[in-house]
């Protein structure tokens, strides 16, 4: 069988014969060109990794496994398309050489199309590899030569090292001072966050929000950690503003102290402008289509999860943390998540702190209510907040409702629970709530945005129910919460990410993949090996 490179080569070797034929067809054949060459590195890198049995997850392996037989399709079918509509024989008539042209482009946006929809799957998977602790990795990484995509890669693990191994060497230049960001600021309304100049950009000011009796150090190395890894992220891939440094914020005096905050300076891309919250969104009745809804939701989800790739948990996501852009084309541009209240790392220790404000309960899981919680913080908590977001994005019309006249929000009437936010008994109340935000999901989200999406709201809030058929966490039992976080990373993109993106008729195949004999699945390991 012919190695999947040699397909890749030879899309490429065409691309550049049919290349002059019209600028159309230069334009696609360079954007080919360029998913080829990038997909290769990540291909030909995880080909050394897989020859190391001690470097990648299991769960990892079967995942990347099917990733790359579905590349393995599309490059073999890309390539023959194109060859079959290169070698049509047409006279040198201009009207048929015309015609070729146009046949010729068709093919390419469909193999573009194509190709785009498969780096999208796979790159969030790409990233998990960050969270491999096998100290080869580095080596095979390194092995590959300086690309984009080996160097994020390194990059980011080793800002992982530096928190595992709490070095704090470039702490210096991570924090700024107070008085870089400059007075002129302005607040987005409904949040902590403000718009800023920091040396001549427009930026975001994402202020904490850490408890009266936080440990200021404890606090001060978790924001340097974080913005250590934020500066790696590229926003159009992470769902996630790059961090250009942290500012620590003063109350004064001394007395004082135990409060202090610190804010995140990220930087605004080009021609984004208006930041708003989804929030407003909502509440502003705007007329929004459903593929710019599914849009805000794909990028939501893409954020949730390289936060967790990072190795944070969030611990605050609801429409106030995801901030709109306006990109000059639309109102409804690129969306990012923002409100690094209280973030930590996902295996720190956590205080069990809360409060007892329902307008943010309603995005935790009930474990996670009450002034004093049960359990600590997980991944999986903050994907139940995402799929609480994910519904209210669905129904299209805000969870949390604000009069002109009143001081404090109340909650939508259809979702009745005003006794449950009333209960005295913060858990039990959640479940109250939680109970009825899955009946309302089963009962009306199928006909707004249909069952695949449907599907995946109920896969993030049944994520911790255990014996339950939506728990698509549950299968595996304890070892979700594997040491490296790399099974909850793969569950998470297979039941949530996947369903964004793939065909609605392909879900099948994908279910039942992974309950395939391992001869298959070795079939496909030496695909990947021969690369």
């Amino acid at each position: 069988m012919l190695s999947l490179s040699r397909y890749g080569k030879d899309l490429v070797k065409i691309c550049r014969e049919i290349r002059t034929l019209s600028k159309d067809i230069e334009q696609l054949a360079l954007i080919i060109e360029g998913i080829w060459l990038k997909t290769e590195v990540q291909v030909t890198l995880l080909g050394r990794l897989w020859s190391s049995a001690s470097s990648l997850h299991p769960s990892l392996q079967a995942h990347y496994a099917d990733a790359i037989q579905g590349l393995y399709q599309q490059i073999h079918g890309a390539r023959d398309i194109l060859q079959k509509s290169n070698d049509r024989q047409l006279s040198s008539s201009k009207p048929l050489e015309r015609a070729k042209v146009l046949y010729l482009v068709k093919s390419l946006k469909k193999i573009v199309a194509d190709l785009e929809q498969w780096q999208r799957r796979f790159d969030p998977s790409w990233y998990l590899i960050t969270l491999l602790s096998a100290s080869n990795i580095d080596e095979k990484l390194h092995d590959g030569g300086s690309t984009p995509s080996s160097t994020r890669l390194i990059q980011i693990r080793n800002a992982i090292r530096d928190v595992s191994e709490q070095r704090n060497d470039s702490t210096d230049s991570i924090f700024k001072s107070e008085d870089s960001t400059g007075m002129d600021r302005e607040k987005i309304p409904g949040t902590n966050t403000y718009t800023a100049q920091y040396n001549g950009r427009r930026v975001l000011l994402d202020r904490t929000n850490y408890g009266m009796n936080a440990n200021l150090q404890t606090i001060k190395s978790h924001v340097r950690d974080l913005a250590r890894m934020l500066m790696h992220v590229d926003p159009d891939s992470f769902g996630l503003l790059k961090c250009v440094g942290a500012v620590e914020v003063h109350h004064g005096s001394a007395q004082l102290s135990q409060t202090t905050q610190f804010e995140f300076i990220l930087d605004i891309p080009d021609k984004l402008k208006y930041p708003k919250t989804l929030r407003s969104l909502l509440l502003s009745n705007a007329k929004l289509s459903l593929t710019k809804r599914i849009q805000l939701s794909k990028q939501l989800a893409r954020s949730v999860m390289f936060v967790h790739t990072t190795g944070f948990v969030h611990k605050g996501i609801r429409p106030e943390t995801i901030i709109v852009f306006n990109d000059g084309i639309t109102d409804v541009g690129p969306s990012f998540l923002i409100g690094f209240e209280r973030i930590r790392h996902a295996h720190g220790q956590t205080d069990l702190m809360g409060d007892l404000e329902w307008h943010k309960n309603i995005y935790r899981h009930p474990v996670r209510q009450g002034q004093w919680t049960e359990e600590a913080y997980i991944m999986q908590h903050d994907i139940y907040s995402l799929g609480v977001c994910l519904l209210e994005i669905g129904l299209w019309h805000s969870f949390v409702q604000w009069e002109s006249d009143e001081s404090q929000p109340h909650p939508w009437s259809d979702l009745d629970i005003q006794d449950a936010i009333s209960d005295k008994d913060p858990r039990h109340g959640g479940f109250t709530t939680k109970n009825k935000l899955v009946t309302i999901t089963k009962d009306r989200l199928p006909s707004l945005v249909g069952d695949n999406y449907t599907r995946l709201v109920l896969a993030c809030l049944c994520c911790l129910d255990e014996g339950s058929e939506d728990n698509v966490f549950g299968a595996l039992g304890n070892g979700v919460r594997d040491r490296d976080g790399i099974v909850v990373g793969v569950r998470y993109i297979e039941n949530v990410r996947i369903w964004f993106t793939i065909p609605f008729n392909a879900l099948p195949q994908l279910t039942y993949f992974y309950s395939l004999g391992s001869t298959q699945n070795r079939r496909i390991a030496d695909l990947v090996v021969r690369v």
